[in-house]
């Protein structure tokens, strides 16, 4: 199998592909448990810091200087991807930052940070982005979502998940389209998919009831990224709560980062995992909820099946 170059280790580093080398896959990163309701976290000093750790990343691998690379690591460090390379303790880290430093001399990369969300004085998450420069004057660019833990007084990567850009397109959601429907217990749901806007755009309507009352009513706006940064969205509902999400797809699921506000202007986040079980069947299900700080329960997943 010949996996394709991710941009960099995520949550800042960065990797190589190993022909010919298994590769252990696992669906997903085990996601850190939060305390629920998050707690209150003075974010200033805390939220500095790990912007400067993500510029001092930048530059150590600018440098090809491989120590101060790894000490951005916990001892215990984990990297994933979305096409399943899994790489985790020192000593791997170790052996792909060198092995990668050598055959890209003149590499640069720059990060973006995108999001720090605190959840405690002693971790907390960051989002952003990652773009390659290669001496051959070739580029590409990567997505990280990374858990910094305090170690030794610095903030350390404990835990990196990479989606490298592979050019995902709205093609990749042809299965979607059409009807579906799905009910568990008293809680029942509906999507429509379809193109609209001569292709440009999927547009997914939603409804979701209990007990035939409606709870949810709205829609999904669905297109590429013009930046070639894969598939993003809008949503609107019929409350005016609205968002926007980023579509990844990591080899097992679809998860849909959303963030926006709800109806009473609470900003508010979740991830929304879609399986798709066969051409007919698929699940859906809401993680990592949190409204104005507050983490709420993940939700039950709920199987839908193709109805046209």
């Amino acid at each position: 199998m010949t996996w394709r170059k991710p941009c960099i280790l995520l949550a800042l580093v960065a990797t190589v592909s190993v022909p010919g080398t298994t590769v252990a896959q696992k669906p997903r990163i085990q996601r850190t448990t939060l305390p629920h309701p998050l707690p209150q976290v003075d974010t200033g000093d805390d939220e500095k810091a790990l912007r400067q750790e993500a510029i001092a990343y930048a530059e150590a691998v600018n440098k090809g200087d491989l120590k101060a690379i790894l000490e951005q690591w916990a001892s215990h460090g984990e990297y994933r991807n979305n096409l399943g390379v899994t790489l985790e303790g020192r000593a791997a880290l170790q052996e792909t930052y060198k092995k990668w430093l050598a055959e890209n001399p003149k590499a640069t990369i720059k990060v973006g940070v995108d999001r720090i969300r605190l959840l405690s004085k002693e971790a907390a998450w960051v989002e952003g982005t990652i773009h390659l420069e290669r001496a051959d004057g070739t580029s590409s660019r990567s997505r990280f979502r990374t858990l910094r833990i305090k170690e030794g007084g610095a903030w350390r990567i404990s835990e990196s998940m990479e989606t490298i850009q592979t050019g995902s397109q709205l093609a990749d959601l042809d299965w979607l389209k059409g009807s579906w429907s799905g009910k568990a217990g008293d809680d029942e749901a509906t999507f429509f998919v379809e193109p609209v806007l001569d292709g440009a755009f999927l547009k997914v309507d939603f409804t979701r009831k209990n007990k035939g009352k409606m709870l949810q009513q709205g829609f999904h706006l669905i297109g590429s990224d013009p930046r070639g940064q894969g598939l993003v969205s809008s949503v609107f509902e019929a409350s005016q709560a609205m968002g926007q999400g980023r579509w990844v797809h990591d080899g097992h699921h679809w998860e849909v980062e959303m963030s926006g506000m709800d109806a009473t202007g609470l900003d508010a986040s979740a991830i929304q995992v879609i399986t798709q079980l066969s051409k007919t069947s698929l699940t859906w299900q809401a993680i990592e909820r949190v409204v104005g700080g507050v983490r709420l329960s993940d939700t039950v997943p709920l199987k839908l099946t193709r109805t046209k």
